[in-house]
């Protein structure tokens, strides 16, 4: 636990690894080095990233909580069994690691001021995801979410797939930055609707349930795409503006 009264700075050039890890100082822990944690992140109040990584690296099931949410720089997961939210948390710079993360129907935001990236494995399921960044967010790896969809500036598909995979409940795509995807794919179980116009740069398949809200899908692609999946789309208004072929 850190619990100082004073300002609190965690450097060194050894590695630092945590089991349960802390932060209880409200006038300041800042990272000068990166760490990695093996058991759970407690944030208080207190914790300041400066640029630094967190690696999320046990055995055992993680959380992330505490009294106040957690703004990170780097985060990786490479826990296979699970890291899980009890809070919502914010992002700075880039998400890495093909461990197992559940948001747990918190929110993840990605607030960068520079271009950020996100790998992630395919157990990863975020609940919400928000992209409120004017540079970039750009995807290195297919993302899966159970929860509300967000762009308000940077995200980039970057040939990869967004999967919705909610199971309960309504998934809502919104934001005031048109979303540009690669693959749309909803998941069996799932159920989306648009809060707002999208473009579609691949494939879309539906195994779920599409809600139009009535809004435009454009098929925007510059390489040939096709609409499937097996549940019936029903689209309100529907643009080709593909240069090569959208088959159904």
């Amino acid at each position: 636990t850190f619990g100082g009264s004073g300002a609190q700075v965690l450097s060194g050039s050894g590695v630092s690894e945590f089991w349960h890890v802390t932060w209880s100082n409200l006038a300041g822990i800042t990272l000068n080095q990166n760490i990695s944690v093996w058991g759970n992140w407690l944030n208080n109040g207190g914790y300041v990233a400066n640029g630094y990584l967190v690696s999320f690296i046990g055995t055992v099931a993680q959380l992330i909580g505490g009294s106040v949410n957690t703004t990170f720089y780097h985060i990786t997961i490479t826990n296979l069994v699970s890291v899980s939210l009890n809070q919502p948390i914010v992002v700075l710079g880039n998400w890495g690691g093909l461990g197992v993360f559940l948001g747990n129907g918190y929110p993840v935001y990605f607030n960068g001021t520079t271009a950020q990236t996100i790998l992630t494995g395919l157990a990863t399921r975020f609940f919400d995801i928000r992209f409120n960044n004017a540079t970039s967010v750009t995807l290195l790896s297919p993302l899966y979410l159970a929860g509300n969809w967000t762009n308000d500036g940077g995200f980039l598909a970057n040939g990869f797939g967004v999967y919705f995979a909610g199971l309960s409940g309504t998934q809502l795509i919104a934001g005031s930055v048109l979303t540009q995807f690669y693959h749309f794919t909803i998941l069996t179980g799932a159920q989306v609707q648009l809060a707002r116009v999208i473009s579609v740069l691949g494939d879309w398949t539906n195994n779920g349930v599409f809600l139009h809200g009535n809004f435009t899908v454009t098929f925007a692609g510059t390489v040939a795409q096709l609409i499937g999946g097996s549940t019936s789309t029903i689209f309100y208004g529907l643009t080709f503006a593909n240069t090569g072929t959208v088959t159904l």
